[in-house]
This record gives structure tokens, C-alpha cells and sequence, in this order.
């Protein structure tokens, strides 16, 4: 291989791992928003029969108000990790969110 090549060939290498990093990123914002909007809908089946029994809409059940109550705190804490940078509405990744 001539010396003219190696620089070129070089500049390839970079320009390929920076793009490379790029789509990754993107791929990692998308999968943080599908995460988090997964782990919310989870948590909403949870909080479904909460609401219907403190609204009176079903009976109260002490027994399945208590499992659902610690459904959701195992639950809480899952959403948060995929608030990343990059990830919140207005940031130009392409995918419906409304987080702020």
C-alpha cells in the first residue's frame, strides 16, 4: 500500500465510527423512549383499578388493592433510567413523546 492511501483510507476509518456512533445513539434514544412509554403503560394497567376503586367505580377489594399498590411500587422506579438526554420532546429524534 502507497503512503497516498493510508490517510485516505484512515479518514474512512474515522468517518465510519462516527457514523457508526451516531446511528447508535439514535437507536439508543429510540429504545429509551419505547422503554419508558412501555413501563408507564404497566404501570397504568396498575394504577387502573386504583383509581376505579377510590372512585367507587368497583368494589373496594383490600386484597387486590394492596397487590396492585405493590405492583406499582416494584413498578416506579423503571421509567426514569430512560430519561436521557436526547430522549425528551423537542429533540429532533423523529418519535412522538410528550415528555418535557
Amino acid at each position: 500500500m502507497t503512503m497516498t492511501f493510508r490517510p485516505l483510507l484512515a479518514s474512512l476509518g474515522v468517518s465510519a465510527a462516527l457514523l457508526t456512533s451516531a446511528s447508535a445513539q439514535a437507536l439508543e434514544v429510540d429504545k429509551a423512549i419505547e422503554y419508558r412509554q412501555d413501563a408507564l403503560r404497566v404501570m397504568a394497567f396498575q394504577i387502573g383499578p386504583l383509581g376505579d376503586m377510590a372512585q367507587g367505580n368497583i368494589d373496594y377489594d383490600a386484597d387486590e388493592f394492596a397487590l396492585r399498590a405493590n405492583n406499582l411500587a416494584s413498578l416506579a422506579h423503571l421509567p426514569w433510567e430512560a430519561f436521557i438526554e436526547g430522549s425528551l420532546q423537542g429533540d429532533d429524534h423523529g418519535v412522538d413523546t410528550d415528555a418535557l
